[in-house]
């Protein structure tokens, strides 16, 4: 099973892939650019972050192929994220008060309600995404 922050980025960027050549496309149209490069430059006007420098720089490098049947492969990515997303066991647990109080505060001022926080915390914690911070 495909881990579920990539199989949803890794349909996040087939459709970003799909976007990028047609917009490429037309505006090669618009401007009469060869290159992406000079597209890039000529079109970009904000500054890029990390990732999405990254990302262009592939694109430019001829690193991304379409996909052949882009709705079968957006229906099976789906279906990666919907079971890696799918909550379907239940976990009780025992804690103090005061550590229940303090994740509920935190949860408030996430956002979100204390059972996500907690799951999410489980979720970090288990792909090693969870970091220490030691004061």
């Amino acid at each position: 099973m495909i881990e579920g922050g990539k199989s949803l980025q890794a349909a996040r960027l087939a459709d970003a892939n799909m976007r990028a050549n047609a917009s490429v496309r037309s505006l090669r149209a618009v401007c009469g650019c060869r290159s992406i490069p000079s597209l890039a430059r000529k079109t970009m006007k904000t500054k890029l972050t990390e990732e999405e420098k990254e990302i262009l720089d592939s694109f430019e490098k001829g690193e991304w192929v379409p996909v052949k049947n882009l709705s079968k492969r957006k229906k099976e990515l789906m279906q990666y994220a919907r079971n890696t997303l799918k909550k379907d066991k239940r976990l009780n647990i025992r804690i103090s008060e005061r550590d229940l109080n303090e994740l509920q505060r935190k949860a408030v001022a996430e956002g979100l309600p204390y059972q996500t926080y907690v799951s999410s915390i489980i979720h970090k914690f288990v792909n090693g995404k969870l970091i220490e911070v030691k004061n």
